[in-house]
C-alpha cells in the first residue's frame, strides 16, 4: 500500500544517489516533517520542522550488520559548517542519531530506559518516534524509500542541555579536573588502561587532543579510585558520586541489560566534582530480546553473570561496591523509594501502553517493509511472537516478573552480617532467662528466628538495656512484621555458633502487595515457648 501520511513525524534523507558509508559522513539533504498543531504528517502537505544539509553515516558496532541501520548525523549550513538546530522540540544541537530498532521489535526499549533515567533525575538522551525514508539510489520518489519506524535521539556529548560539564582547559587543577566524558566500550578509539587493568575510552575531549599532563591526571584519578575500592572502610566515595552508580545499577538491572557495566558504559566528571556514571545507553539487548547471559530470564543479576569467556567484562568496581554494606543499603533504599513512585508497575505499564498505541499504526507499515522480522527469532532471542501486541505483552510480563524478583532478592545483596526474612518465632521473656543450647545460648529478653535460616537465633536486651526506648521500637517492628507476615532486615553480630546479637531491625517491603491487596494479619503456629 502506498504511503499517505502518519500520526508520527517523518524524516526524509536524500543522498543524491550516494550510498551512506559506515566510516565517514557524506553530504545529504534532510527534512523533518511535523504538524505544529499535532496533526498527521504528510510528505507533501505538512510543514517542515527542519530542512537542510546534514552529514550522515552508518553508526553502531554489531548493529552495522543488521538490515535496518542506525545513522549518526550532524546538521550543517549551506557552507558545510555545523549548525545547531532544534528538532521536534528537543534543545538545539548539531549532533543527532537516527536509531533504527531491529532487535527491539516494539521499538521502545531505549526510549523507555532513557525516560526512566530522566524521571530519576539523571540525564539521558531525549527521544522522538518517527517514520523514515532514506533515498540512497537517486531513483524513484521518496515514498518508494520507506525504511520503517526509527527513533530520533540526542547523541551523548558535552552540552548544557546534555552532559552538562565544563569545558576542559589547562594542565593543572582545578582546570584539568573537568569536564570529562569517558566510557567503557568496544572500539579502538584513544584509550588508557588503569593500573588495575580497566580500559577507559576518551569521549570528551577526544583522546588525540589531550596533552600528556591531562592524560596523566585522568589516569591517576582512576588509579586512586580503584586503589581505594578493596580497602575496609574504603574512601572510594571521595572519587565517585555513589548515588549515580546506584541509579545506573537499578535501571540496567531492571531492564536486564546484558551490555551494562562492560559495553557502552558512559561516565562523566565535572570540574572539582566526583566521577558520575552515565548517561545510560543502549538497551537493544535487554529484557527478552537476547538469551545470552540470562537476558531473557527475569531472575538473576546481570552483574553476577559469568562473563569469563566473553572478551568484554565488567570492571571489578562493581564487585567491590556490592561488598560494601553502605553501598548496598543506599541501593536498597533507592529501589524501595522508586517502587513507590516511578517504578510502580501501573505507572510503567501506562507508559508502555501509551507508546504502543502511538506506534500501532506505524508498526504495521514497518513490518510490511521488514517482512518476516517480527515472527523470526533474531540472534539468541529465545521466543519470537507473530504480532506486535504479543511482543508488547511479553515486555510487560517480563517487567512485572523482573520487578517481583528484585523485590524478593535485593536484600540478598547485603553482606552476611545482615539477615533478611519473615519472623517465624518471636519470644519476649524476663532478664536472666537464657535462650539456646548449653554453650551456645544468649542472655537476652527478645529472641527471633527467620524463615530463611531456622537454625539461627537472633536476640537483644530490652528492659535491662540503656537503649530500652530504641529497642522497644525494634520489638514493635518485629511484632508488626510477625503479624503481617512481612520481611525484616536484621543487622547483627555473631556471638555463638548459632546465636547472634541484633543491633538493628528494619521492616523491609518494596513490593506493591500491600497497596494492591491490603495487608492481612497472618495467624500462625509458633515455637511452644514463644510469647508476645
Amino acid at each position: 500500500m502506498p504511503f499517505v501520511d502518519s500520526n508520527l513525524p517523518l524524516v526524509t534523507v536524500d543522498t543524491g544517489g550516494v550510498p551512506i558509508p559506515d566510516d565517514e559522513k557524506i553530504l545529504a539533504m534532510m527534512r523533518v516533517i511535523s504538524d505544529p498543531l499535532g496533526g498527521r504528517s504528510n510528505l507533501e502537505a505538512t510543514p517542515n520542522n527542519f530542512i537542510g544539509n546534514v552529514g550522515i553515516e552508518i553508526r553502531g558496532q554489531s548493529s552495522v550488520g543488521y538490515p535496518k541501520k542506525q545513522y549518526g548525523f550532524e546538521t550543517r549550513d549551506a557552507l558545510g559548517s555545523d549548525i545547531q538546530v532544534s528538532l521536534l522540540g528537543m534543545p538545539a544541537e548539531e549532533d543527532w542519531i537516527l536509531q533504527g530498532p531491529y532487535r527491539d521489535k516494539i521499538f521502545i526499549r531505549n526510549a523507555f530506559a532513557y525516560d526512566l533515567s530522566n524521571k530519576m533525575g539523571r540525564y539521558a538522551a531525549r527521544t522522538k518516534f518517527v517514520e523514515a525514508f532514506i533515498n540512497e539510489t537517486g531513483a524513484g520518489e521518496m515514498p518508494d524509500h520507506y525504511v520503517g519506524v526509527f527513533v530520533l535521539m540526542e547523541k551523548i556529548k558535552r552540552d548544557v542541555n546534555r552532559v552538562n560539564v565544563q569545558k576542559l582547559s589547562g594542565d593543572v587543577e582545578p582546570a584539568v579536573s573537568g569536564g570529562w566524558i569517558l566510557k567503557i566500550d568496544k572500539g579502538e578509539d584513544p584509550f588508557f588502561t588503569t593500573a588495575a587493568g580497566t580500559r577507559i575510552l576518551h569521549v570528551y575531549p577526544r583522546g588525540d587532543t589531550l596533552t600528556n599532563a591531562q592524560k596523566d591526571w585522568i589516569r591517576r584519578y582512576f588509579d586512586d579510585f580503584e586503589s581505594a575500592l578493596p580497602k575496609p572502610n574504603s574512601e572510594y566515595s571521595k572519587y565517585i558520586d555513589t548515588s549515580s552508580f546506584v541509579d545506573y545499577f537499578i535501571i540496567n538491572e531492571l531492564m536486564k541489560n546484558i551490555d551494562a557495566y562492560r559495553i557502552s558504559s558512559y561516565m562523566h566528571k565535572d570540574r572539582e566534582a566526583r566521577l558520575k556514571i552515565g548517561p545510560v545507553w543502549d538497551f537493544d539487548l535487554s529484557s527478552t530480546t537476547v538469551g545470552r547471559f540470562g537476558g531473557s530470564r527475569p531472575e538473576g543479576w546481570v552483574i553476577l553473570e559469568d562473563f569469563t569467556d566473553d572478551a568484554w567484562k565488567p570492571p571489578f568496581w562493581w564487585g567491590s561496591l556490592l561488598n560494601d554494606e553502605n553501598f548496598v543499603q543506599l541501593l536498597i533504599a533507592r529501589w524501595c523509594a522508586l517502587r513507590k513512585g516511578i517504578l510502580r508497575v501501573p505507572t510503567l505499564f501506562a507508559t508502555i501502553d501509551n507508546w504502543a498505541a502511538l506506534l500501532n499504526e506505524a508498526q504495521a507499515r514497518n513490518y510490511e517493509k521488514w517482512i518476516g522480522v517480527l515472527s523470526a527469532p533474531l540472534g539468541s532471542e529465545p521466543v519470537a511472537h507473530p504480532t506486535y501486541t504479543g511482543e508488547v505483552q511479553e515486555f510487560k510480563t517480563f517487567l512485572q516478573q523482573r520487578i517481583d524478583w528484585i523485590d524478593e532478592n535485593i536484600y540478598e545483596l547485603l553482606p552476611e552480617s545482615v539477615a533478611v526474612g519473615k519472623p517465624t518465632f518471636l519470644r519476649v521473656h524476663d532478664p536472666g532467662t537464657g535462650y539456646g543450647p548449653l554453650g551456645d545460648s544468649m542472655d537476652v529478653e527478645v529472641v527471633v528466628k527467620l524463615d530463611t535460616d531456622s537454625q539461627k537465633s537472633f536476640g537483644f536486651e530490652l528492659r535491662s538495656d540503656t537503649n530500652e526506648t530504641r529497642h522497644r521500637g525494634m520489638l514493635d517492628t518485629l511484632r508488626d512484621a510477625f503479624n503481617r507476615n512481612q520481611q525484616v532486615q536484621l543487622g547483627y553480630t555473631v556471638v555463638g555458633r548459632t546465636s547472634n546479637q541484633i543491633f538493628r531491625v528494619v521492616k523491609v517491603s518494596c513490593s506493591e502487595t500491600e497497596e494492591k491487596y491490603g495487608a492481612p494479619t497472618i495467624e500462625r503456629q509458633t515455637d511452644s515457648s514463644a510469647g508476645t
